[in-house]
């Protein structure tokens, strides 16, 4: 199969030999999967002993550990994500190949350009995800003949790219320069959403996998009505349920010891439960909570608002269940992993 995406195979080949690796766990995220033949063929030829990890993967912050221990592997080949997010990996050894995409993007940006600059856009952000990252010298040269300058940023993550925006890293949008739009280069609205949230400027995602671009605005309208309606819910809750992660880098039990005490002071009745892949069913099964604090990924409250059966409210929105004014809210508060920043 040709596949759509650079696996890197030499890399990974070079990793395992000095390695001295005979088995290894690959690990990648559904789209990728489906192409994965011509590395686990030139893999098995070299005489590597092949696993595949069959779960979800959602960023460097989930890392296959539990399979890996399971099958008394000790490697793992991470694809589709920039790491470790995070995640502090002791006992494991794990090559991280980004899974940079061949796709055009030039079309794609092209046309986020013009409907930037028709809407008197002068100065622009220009982010991408891993896939498409080696790819923003092309798209700086289109908005430059477009009329319109780019302001590439960078996370204050040592280990993110300059222009590399992650699910739960904006940071890069934290630039000096200042910029009136932000273009987001990625598949799906998924990452131009969090731009968005991040900002409140206008921002375009552009999918150059669809040649698609959409306006992120009023999305942004409906996350933030209802993040305020989840809080404003919550407010008068008396049992909580405090959700927390086995993923390597969304185990926040330090957050979560110090929100139980917090809450617990306000005389709120506090529960603690923690899952390796949370879902509504499973909440379900823990029973009745009126409100659940996410302490896993925060996006989940975002784009899986509906796994939650009541009010969702994520670790940067606790203060307001502590009496911080809710006139106050910023957005930005969402991707907050530290109650007391």
């Amino acid at each position: 199969m040709n596949t759509p995406y650079d696996l890197e195979i030499s890399k990974v080949l070079n990793w395992i030999k000095t390695e001295k690796a005979n088995k290894v766990l690959i690990q990648a995220p559904d789209g990728i999967k489906p192409y994965l033949t011509s590395l686990i063929t030139r893999l098995k030829a070299e005489g590597i002993e092949i696993f595949i990890s069959g779960s979800h993967t959602w960023g460097g912050c989930d890392i296959a550990i539990d399979e890996a221990r399971a099958l008394n592997i000790n490697h793992i080949i991470h694809i589709g994500h920039h790491g470790p997010v995070r995640a502090l990996i002791r006992d494991y050894k794990v090559l991280f190949i980004p899974g940079r995409s061949k796709v055009d993007i030039k079309p794609v940006v092209r046309k986020a350009a013009r409907i930037l600059r028709e809407k008197g856009a002068l100065k622009v952000a220009l982010m991408s995800t891993i896939q498409h990252i080696h790819r923003l010298n092309e798209a700086t040269e289109i908005l430059r003949e477009e009329g319109l300058s780019a302001v590439i940023g960078k996370s204050p993550d040592p280990l993110m790219q300059e222009g590399l925006l992650i699910g739960c890293d904006m940071r890069g949008l934290n630039v000096n320069k200042r910029y009136d739009s932000v273009i987001v280069i990625s598949g799906g609205i998924f990452h131009g959403l969090g731009a968005a949230l991040w900002t409140s400027k206008k921002v375009i995602a552009a999918d150059p996998y669809l040649n698609k671009v959409t306006d992120m605005e009023k999305y942004v309208i409906k996350i933030i009505s209802r993040r305020l309606k989840d809080i404003s819910d919550a407010l008068e809750s008396r049992k909580i349920l405090i959700v927390t992660s086995t993923k390597p880098g969304q185990s926040l039990v330090s957050q979560v010891s110090k929100i139980k005490k917090a809450l617990t002071k306000i005389h709120k009745e506090v529960y603690v439960a923690i899952f390796n892949e949370i879902t509504r069913e499973k909440l379900e099964n823990m029973g009745k909570y009126d409100t659940y604090i996410n302490a896993a990924c925060p996006r989940l409250a975002i784009d899986n608002r509906e796994l939650f059966p009541g009010p969702v409210v994520n670790i940067g929105e606790t203060p307001y269940l502590l009496g911080k004014e809710l006139e106050k809210y910023d957005p930005r508060d969402i991707f907050k992993l530290n109650i007391f920043l």
